[in-house]
């Protein structure tokens, strides 16, 4: 994967040698095509430029002897200049380094099946996240090639951790603002709570999966 560059496909930056590989991959800022799509029709110039880097990237790939099962506006990310993405190259990639028998264990946020609502739409694209659904993202690992794929929603296990950490540091209001300020502790606060209301919610979800390699 290191071997593959190219300026619409996301860029493998480098492997850490751990006990457990850490794979550091590029930012990608601007979040999912699907986010795009879903708040209406492209542009025809936005739409033209989309699929022609999308040809390009797709046709780079099969140069280099690599096939992408399962392109859809879900997988497609794009920078801060709306340019194409690829995620579900980092699964492959997990694929081609493990061993046989070897596992993968992953815990995401994820989002409800189907379109986002207008602000929880807004809140990906601000923070450049690239959420997908539970059942979607297990899928994508086995289209990577792996076996044996478990997807569980745990976000009610999510919501009760998050919900003991906020006692904790509500509790400790005083002495975390003089150990760093009240502008932190309004921030990091301000931010569980509204997580705690999106997950209520159904909007934003907590995926753990787990998958291995025959």
């Amino acid at each position: 994967m290191r071997l593959v560059r190219h300026p619409n496909i996301v860029e493998l930056k480098e492997v850490m040698a751990t006990k457990q590989k850490i794979f550091v991959m590029e930012y990608v800022k601007g979040g999912e095509l699907f986010a795009k799509v879903a708040n209406g029709k492209l542009k025809k110039d936005v739409a033209r430029k989309s699929f022609q880097q999308l040809i390009r990237a797709v046709d780079f790939y099969h140069s280099c002897g690599v096939f992408h099962r399962d392109l859809k506006p879900e997988n497609l990310l794009l920078d801060e200049n709306e340019n194409l993405k690829d995620k579900p190259a980092l699964f492959r990639s997990f694929y081609k380094w493990l061993k046989s028998g070897g596992r993968v264990l992953i815990s995401d946020y994820c989002k409800k099946a189907g379109p986002a609502s207008e602000e929880f739409a807004a809140y990906i694209k601000q923070r450049g996240y690239d959420l997908h659904d539970v059942e979607a993202y297990g899928q994508m690992l086995r289209d990577a090639g792996f076996n044996e794929v478990i997807s569980e929603d745990r976000t009610e296990q999510f919501m009760k951790v998050l919900q003991e950490e906020l006692d904790i540091v509500e509790k400790e209001r005083e002495s975390f603002i003089q150990e760093f300020s009240e502008q932190d502790y309004n921030d990091i606060v301000g931010g569980w709570k509204a997580k705690l209301i999106r997950s209520s919610s159904g909007e934003q979800r907590w995926g753990l999966f787990i998958a291995k390699k025959n």
